[in-house]
Parts: structure tokens; C-alpha cells; sequence
């Protein structure tokens, strides 16, 4: 019985080597359900003799700590090209959290973003570099200050447009320039700094109250479970770079969930925010609802909702979350431009 039984463990060792070896495990990003089906292909040793044997359990932590540390070491890859250009770049540490996520989650529901920018002048004004991460540190603030959402918290992306690095109206989508503006120079309210969709001369001199970021870092491993965790510790929206195959589909977004994103190859990059994730009874398959700024008639009033299965559009690769600075930059009058 004991040979029976080590054959069986040596067996499963073996199988398991050689899935790993042919990149099984590592070749996409895999979702909570793939992962938990994978890690059971290793948990049983498949003869039919001997249907009680199981891997030892610290076997089983480990391949899932290897795992994960593969896939850290994959996403983090991902971000080599953003990071060669600002080192300053960190990574978030992954936030503990002691209770089941649960089913769904929306930052709409907890009033804790702002509602959609209209910039129906996207084909004249491509800057959704600046409008993901200003919708980002909106929510932040708003989270961070007991705030309910309002149309009179709108944060100005003129001002990033403006000011922030060289992207201004080109249809950038380096981020970390606005990040860096707003953690170091700060941005003022919509109110003070109109949205005219064309890059203009920065209004440095703007005397208004300045609205400032703390911190900011990029999110790994990227997993469907790593995503929730930040959203629901810190529900904040996370901005987002997504990788458009189909434009025509993605413009046309209903309030249909989107499966995948199919095109010979990559049409335009974007900057959206991740606000939550809900679950579709009918498919047993979880989405995320993803903010857009393209007004409310794009996807259902301004959202869209993209499957999390499937990783379509890579909106798992590349995601960035803000922390806001707990002091804004007060002035005693506002606003006066001395332009």
C-alpha cells in the first residue's frame, strides 16, 4: 500500500512537472475559476485504485506561492517599458483583506465617483491620459473626505492638458505624467479651468485651490482577485490603460456585457477607470463595470461592462491606483487668474 501511494505522489510530481514545463500555467493571466482548475488537475493523483489520495497540503502552498510569484514576475514585465521611462515608478503592496469579497461591488452605489465627463470632442481632443487619472483622484478625494458625489467636485484635465509633459491633445497614454502633476504641482475644479478639447498655454498663475494626490502605484500580479482586493479596500476607481483591437465595436458599447475584443491588431490605447465588478446570474461569470469618458451615451449612461474571464482589451495589464494627499493647497480667495 505505501509503494502504491508513493508511485501515485511520484505519478502526479511528474504530470505536474511537465505542465508547468510546457507553460500551462504561465501563458495568460488566469482567472480565479481557471486557477482553482488548474490547482485541482494537481490535487488528486487521477488513478482509479486509489481515489483518496491527496497532495500534502504545504505542496499545495507552495505551488500556489510559485505561482503567484510567476505571474507577479510576468505583469511586473509588463510595466519594464513605463518604468526604463520613470523609475520612480512603485508598485502597490497588495491589501490584506480578512472577509469573502463579496458578490458584487460598485462605486456608483457608494456615491463615490463623479459622474461621466461628456468629451464628445474625443476625435478632436484625444486625452483620456488626463481624464482616467483625474476621475481616479476625484474618487480618491471624495472617499478619503466622507464626500458625496457631486457635479460640483469635477477636477479640471484642461489643467493637465495644459501643463502635464508632452501629450497634451495626441492620444497619449503615459499616465505616470499626470500622476506626477498632480502628486507634485497639484490641479484645480473644472470651474476654474474650463475644458476647451485643445492643448493651450499652461495658466501657471492660476489662483484657485489646488488638489493634490499623495501617492500613486501600479497593480501586480494582475489577477481578477488582486483587482477586487484594491477596489474593495480602498474604493477608490482605479485608472486604467486598455488596448482597443475592434474601435467600431468599442465606440458602439450598449448595455451588453463585452465578451471579447477581436482585430488584427491593436487599434487605440485608452484610459478608463475599473469602479467595480457585478456578477451575471445567466453566464455564472463575473464583469467589470468600467467608467469612460466619451458621455453618457456611450455603454449605458457612461459605463460599460467588460468580462473579466477573458481578459478583453488587457484591462487587467495595466492598472494604476492613487492615494490623495490628506491637505489640499488652500488659498484665501478663489478664484483670480492673473493671466
Amino acid at each position: 500500500m505505501e509503494s502504491k501511494k508513493f508511485k501515485s505522489f511520484l505519478f502526479q510530481l511528474i504530470i505536474s512537472a511537465a505542465i508547468i514545463t510546457r507553460g500551462y500555467y504561465f501563458e495568460t493571466t488566469p482567472s480565479d475559476a481557471e486557477e482553482n482548475a488548474r490547482l485541482s488537475d494537481v490535487r488528486y493523483t487521477g488513478e482509479p485504485d486509489d481515489p483518496d489520495f491527496k497532495l500534502p497540503d504545504s505542496f499545495i502552498r507552495k505551488f500556489k506561492k510559485d505561482l503567484m510569484r510567476e505571474l507577479t514576475r510576468k505583469c511586473r514585465k509588463g510595466f519594464r517599458h513605463m518604468r526604463l521611462e520613470h523609475p520612480e515608478l512603485q508598485f502597490c503592496e497588495i491589501p490584506k483583506v480578512f472577509q469573502k469579497l463579496p458578490k458584487w461591488f460598485d462605486l456608483r452605489n457608494l456615491e463615490l465617483v463623479t459622474p461621466t465627463r461628456d468629451n464628445s470632442t474625443e476625435s478632436k481632443c484625444k486625452a483620456s491620459w488626463a481624464f482616467g487619472p483625474v476621475a481616479s483622484m476625484e474618487s480618491a478625494w471624495l472617499e478619503s473626505h466622507d464626500r458625496i458625489a457631486s457635479d460640483s467636485f469635477f477636477l479640471s484635465p484642461q489643467n493637465l492638458i495644459d501643463c502635464a509633459g508632452y501629450q497634451g491633445c495626441d492620444g497619449g497614454v503615459d499616465v505616470i505624467e499626470a500622476f506626477n502633476y498632480m502628486k507634485h504641482k497639484g490641479i484645480v475644479k473644472e470651474e476654474f479651468y474650463k475644458y476647451r478639447a485643445k492643448k493651450h498655454r499652461c495658466r501657471k498663475r492660476l489662483r484657485a485651490r489646488r488638489y493634490k494626490i499623495r501617492s500613486y502605484c501600479a497593480i501586480c500580479p494582475a489577477t481578477i482577485f488582486t483587482i477586487k482586493k484594491f477596489l474593495f479596500k480602498h474604493k477608490t476607481a482605479l485608472t486604467t490603460v486598455i488596448s482597443v483591437r475592434n474601435l467600431t465595436a468599442f465606440k458602439h458599447i450598449d448595455d451588453e456585457i463585452l465578451y471579447e475584443d477581436e482585430g488584427p491588431r491593436v487599434q487605440r490605447r485608452l484610459v478608463v477607470n475599473i469602479v467595480g465588478w457585478r456578477h451575471d446570474d445567466a453566464t455564472d461569470r463575473d464583469y467589470w463595470v468600467v467608467k469612460n469618458s466619451w458621455g453618457k451615451k456611450w455603454g449605458m449612461g457612461g459605463y460599460g461592462f467588460v468580462d473579466a474571464e477573458n481578459n478583453p482589451l488587457h484591462i487587467l495589464d495595466h492598472n494604476y491606483l492613487v492615494r490623495v494627499k490628506e491637505d489640499v493647497i488652500p488659498f484665501d480667495n478663489e478664484p483670480e487668474d492673473f493671466e
